[in-house]
């Protein structure tokens, strides 16, 4: 097979694409799909390691911007601007905490999985729905 960082799929045929992959458009038969399978294991994504929620809500203050506004909140501390320093502090946590919720909902909609239109594949000329395989996170 190709590496991948040779191999543009995208810029291909798709006559050559299902050559290089051994495969024709009425999709592999079910003992080329069986042979594979024990070949090469499922075709499945492995769900990525789920942070701590500590973890993703310090994450938030990576950003340039927030570690900009930071710097302002300890000038203005620095100078006894004790109002400044607060509203700074205060927008500052609130787009941390505002960012958190979002990427904690977004994290936990995507280890709930679920059917995506597409799960499918075609063996022996004929359409088939593919069932998801869950996985649990292996460490490394």
């Amino acid at each position: 097979m190709h590496s991948k960082q040779s191999w543009a799929y995208w810029s291909q045929s798709p006559e050559d694409l299902l050559r290089a992959l051994s495969s024709s458009f009425r999709g592999l038969t079910a003992e080329e799909a069986q042979e594979r399978l024990q070949r090469q294991g499922p075709n499945a994504l492995r769900p990525p390691r789920r942070k701590s929620g500590l973890s993703l809500f310090l994450g938030q203050f990576k950003s340039p911007i927030i570690m900009v506004l930071l710097f302002a909140t300890a000038v203005s501390a620095i100078l006894k601007d004790w109002v400044d320093a607060a509203i700074i502090l205060l927008i500052v946590l609130g787009s941390a905490l505002l960012s958190y919720s979002q990427e904690h909902q977004a994290s936990a909609a995507g280890q709930t999985g679920g059917s995506r239109k597409g799960d499918g594949a075609f063996r022996d000329a004929r359409g088939y729905a593919l069932r998801r395989i869950k996985r649990s996170v292996e460490s490394p």
